[in-house]
């Protein structure tokens, strides 16, 4: 072989250990390259982060709207959650029953087994006379909606960041099935059922047995709130929760928080259902002879003697009364509690039952 020869293929070798030279092209396309995989990323990150409901846990589909729980909160403390006219508000809420039926079919699983008005329920509400019969024919138009929004897959699910949830939602509690740790652990239809209701009201008081993720979301909505717990721990993390999305002023006129701990120490699952040992929590004896509450949610222990203690103090024509987990063997009889005339709406699903049921004079 040539000098020459020998000395071209000498300079086209690197010699061991010395750095690999990268052409300006090749430097210039990496570049690019790095460029859009960063540009794809910060995409999908934004679409699952707009499309997957944040930390409201409502899966991987998302609800045809949803509900700002901060938004609500301003509105209850800064008054624009008055209420409208009777007619208005009746013919907005014939308007979405229609706008429910028209919905396309869902697209994924319904989130309730089937929902039931009682029997005459339409009857009873056209025939109401007295004080609060346009909110009874309201109550019958809200479960048509309801219906038709559990066939067609809609739902109102609120939005929950982590700082304010409270609770746990493992699967298959989806928030297509149940309120989320922003809202109470009520079935969906349920709890649109009740939301629709207090959403177009205005001036309501309110009494909750148990506190958790329906606190906040109960005084984002009403005019005044007790909450009864049994668990001083429970009852603080409510507080800190609640004064993360009210100012302090409102709370104090707007919530009454009382820890009413049991009677006796709660052995056997027996016992958290005991009138005995949980007497004084049922019996509210702090409240004035004369109260009485526009809507009552019976989700703590013995709960068949707090149920009884409602059924006296909610509003006798107009009022809502809620007993979710009904499905419970120890809840059977609550038909026998609740009189018998009273409009009644049930949403059953796989993992439970809420009932719903409002108040009409006999």
């Amino acid at each position: 072989m040539r000098a020459s020869s020998l000395l071209s293929v000498s300079k086209g070798k690197r010699e061991p250990g010395s750095p690999e030279r990268i052409s300006p092209r090749t430097i210039k396309r990496l570049a690019w390259i790095a460029a859009i995989g960063l540009a794809l990323l910060a995409t999908v990150l934004l679409s699952a982060s707009n499309g997957s409901g944040g930390d409201s846990g409502s899966g991987n589909v998302e609800p045809l709207w949803t509900v700002s729980g901060l938004e609500a909160a301003s509105q209850a403390q800064h008054g624009g959650g008055a209420a409208e006219d009777a007619d208005d508000t009746l013919a907005a809420a014939q308007k979405r029953v229609d706008k429910a039926i028209g919905l396309p079919p869902p697209q994924y699983r319904s989130h309730s087994a089937g929902m039931s008005l009682s029997p005459g329920a339409a009857e009873a509400a056209a025939a109401c006379t007295g004080e609060q019969c346009e909110l009874v024919r309201r109550f019958v138009l809200a479960a048509e909606e309801v219906t038709s929004l559990s066939d067609s897959g809609g739902c109102a699910v609120q939005h929950c960041p982590d700082a304010l949830g409270i609770g746990l939602r493992p699967l298959p509690y989806t928030a297509f099935a149940f309120g989320n740790r922003c809202e109470p652990l009520y079935t969906r239809g349920a709890l649109e059922l009740v939301r629709q209701l207090l959403d177009d009201g205005g001036g309501w008081r309110g009494l909750e047995w148990f506190t958790g993720s329906s606190t906040s979301w109960f005084l984002a909505r009403l005019a005044h709130l007790v909450s009864v717990e049994t668990a001083q721990e429970f009852a603080d993390k409510a507080r800190s929760v609640a004064q993360l999305q009210f100012e302090g002023s409102w709370l104090d006129k707007g919530w009454e928080l009382r820890v009413i701990p049991p009677q006796a120490p709660v052995v056997t699952f027996a016992d958290t259902e005991s009138g005995d040992v949980f007497g004084d929590y049922c019996a509210l004896s702090f409240l004035p002879s004369d109260a009485q509450f526009d809507i009552i949610s019976v989700q703590g222990f013995a709960r068949m003697t707090c149920l009884a203690r409602a059924v006296q103090l909610l509003r006798p024509q107009g009022g809502l009364l809620v007993l979710p987990q009904a499905q419970r063997p120890p809840y059977a009889r609550a038909q026998e509690v609740v009189p018998a005339h009273w409009l009644r709406f049930r949403d059953v699903h796989d993992l439970g039952e809420t009932i719903v049921w409002m108040s009409v004079n006999s």
